[in-house]
């Protein structure tokens, strides 16, 4: 907690003064993030946790409270994101079975890819020790038992080598036949850099419609 406020105040005298959501808020921001990561990472992982640990228990949390709402129906909820976002849904599909439906956006690869190609561009957000001695990432969002599964891949995306892509993809469609669900999962691979355009994003909700 200490070193929770002690960011949060240090955080705060950084930005004062400047206009939110302006550039130079969003640069300052992004800048004091990227070297306050690797301590709170640090302070995580001291603290018996990870930082995917808590976000999934974020995520979990917020689940909750969305199913309390009239108008949700608990047998028609997915969820969705890009990048992090994507992250977030490979966590959440895979290990809570109220998502129903998922699509994941710029943020699929193997372990082994990351290590050979991309590491240095990754965040300790990602970082969860010992995970790929047991699983790998596609493995994770398959973990719903066959729930319906999108994953978007951008074949430039800076941050994921297409070899890790392709891997990843082959992994999921394997398993999904292997559940003999074949056409619970698709895989989109789009031509450009790590995005979620508007193409992508129709393609996405029309998953949604279908499966939900």
């Amino acid at each position: 907690m200490h070193r929770r406020n002690y960011v949060t105040s240090q955080f705060s005298k950084t930005i004062k003064g400047k206009e939110k959501e302006s550039r130079e808020y969003i640069e300052t921001y992004n800048t004091f993030s990227n070297e306050h990561e690797s301590m709170i990472a640090k302070s995580l992982f001291m603290a018996g946790t990870t930082w995917p640990g808590i976000m999934l228990y974020e995520d979990m949390r917020a689940l909750d409270y969305l199913l309390t709402r009239e108008e949700v129906d608990p047998h028609r909820v997915g969820c969705g994101g890009l990048s992090g976002g994507g992250e977030r849904t490979i966590f959440l599909s895979g290990m809570d079975s109220r998502i129903k439906c998922a699509v994941c956006s710029g943020f699929m690869t193997t372990f082994a890819q990351t290590v050979r190609h991309n590491i240095s561009h990754h965040t300790w957000m990602v970082h969860l020790p010992y995970l790929s001695n047991c699983l790998d990432l596609p493995d994770l969002i398959t973990l719903s038992g066959g729930n319906p599964v999108m994953v978007q891949y951008c074949e430039d995306d800076e941050l994921f080598a297409i070899e890790g892509q392709r891997e990843a993809n082959d992994k999921i469609s394997k398993i999904y036949s292997k559940m003999e669900r074949p056409e619970l999962y698709s895989g989109r691979f789009f031509p450009g850099g790590h995005r979620f355009d508007i193409k992508m994003q129709d393609i996405a909700f029309e998953w949604y419609d279908r499966w939900l």
